[in-house]
């Protein structure tokens, strides 16, 4: 049985990192790059496909198989649908001479940064690398964005993050994303809800503070995502309506980047079809306090897989990071 229609493709293509992140949620997997065979067999499933695709590497580090990054963006070339290609990187290796590349096969970037030097350079490692990267980004004007794990270790950090970005030049967005109990991540403390709603206030108060000097503001994805839901109700993403697969080196397939690895998540191979349904569809936000939330009929709602894997744990950081928006850009919400 082949696998359904997607919009949204993730690549693994490799398991190899140059990092030892804090919380890696992969955490130590053998090291293995992706099979140019699975890389095909994934465009095959692509193609059947109609509509925007979105193909996303990621890894590991992905920028250690910048081979693989050009075979992926010849091979999106063939493709009869239109498509957008993006990587998510931790920055370290980036050099001009890799970024003029990205920005000849059009390849957005995705940066993870978990905030001010100190605060990465815990969590992560290798910060002065990483900002080295983003400097050689601004040499070529190539756009980024950032994304931070929000965990209890930088929550209260956040909102030095526009301070970081905003004279940079090629620094357009930034996004949060929740801790995810998963492989390292397991050991490392969620924020609580008041302290989260805090943390993100102030970053919201040091955004307006930035953008009024800078000539294109820096976006906050989740800002973006309260926008959406006010005209409507939508899918949080395409894991949500099983339009989304996430391919690992060898050939296994899960419904998204971060259920990769997760056996009781996996699909089947790439090769062979799907063995399960579509695990994460149905999964959405809601609890007790929905009905009387001043965002009832225009809540984001919540990542599938992280509801899924953070089951047991405190549900509804989402809901205090949302409120938390709402109530500074809405006047009129709630205190």
């Amino acid at each position: 049985m082949p696998y359904p229609p997607i919009s949204f493709l993730v690549l693994v293509l490799t398991t190899r990192c140059n990092l030892k992140c804090g919380y890696c949620y992969n955490g130590d997997l053998p090291p293995q790059d992706m099979d140019p065979l699975v890389l095909t067999a994934a465009f095959e499933v692509a193609a059947k496909g109609q509509g925007p695709l979105k193909v996303q590497m990621t890894g590991g580090e992905p920028t250690l198989v910048p081979e693989l990054i050009v075979a992926v963006a010849e091979k999106a070339l063939k493709l009869a649908r239109p498509y957008r290609l993006s990587l998510q990187t931790n920055a370290t290796l980036l050099d001009r001479s890799l970024v003029k590349t990205l920005k000849k096969l059009n390849v957005a970037v995705g940066v993870s940064l978990d905030g001010p030097p100190a605060v990465n350079e815990a969590l992560r490692g290798q910060t002065r690398a990483v900002l080295a990267g983003l400097s050689a980004l601004d040499e070529e004007l190539w756009p980024f964005t950032t994304t931070s794990v929000v965990s209890a270790a930088n929550c209260q950090a956040l909102d030095q993050l526009p301070l970081l970005l905003g004279s940079r030049p090629a620094a357009v967005g930034l996004g949060l994303d929740l801790l995810v109990a998963k492989g390292r991540g397991l050991a490392l403390k969620a924020p609580d809800p008041q302290s989260l709603a805090n943390g993100v206030g102030q970053l919201g108060a040091a955004l307006d503070f930035i953008n009024a000097r800078r000539r294109t503001p820096l976006r906050l994805r989740e800002e973006r995502f309260l926008a959406q839901a006010a005209l409507g109700p939508k899918a949080f993403c395409a894991a949500c309506e099983g339009e989304s697969l996430a391919v690992t080196p060898t050939g296994q397939v899960y419904p998204c980047g971060q259920t990769a690895f997760n056996e009781d998540l996996a699909l089947g191979s790439i090769f062979k079809g799907p063995i399960k349904a579509k695990p994460l569809v149905g999964l959405s936000l809601s609890g007790p306090n929905c009905q009387a939330c001043f965002l009832k009929g225009r809540c984001p709602g919540e990542c599938p897989s992280r509801l899924y894997l953070n089951q047991g744990l405190e549900p509804f950081l989402a809901c205090a990071m949302y409120q938390a928006l709402a109530r500074r850009l809405l006047p009129k919400s709630p205190k």
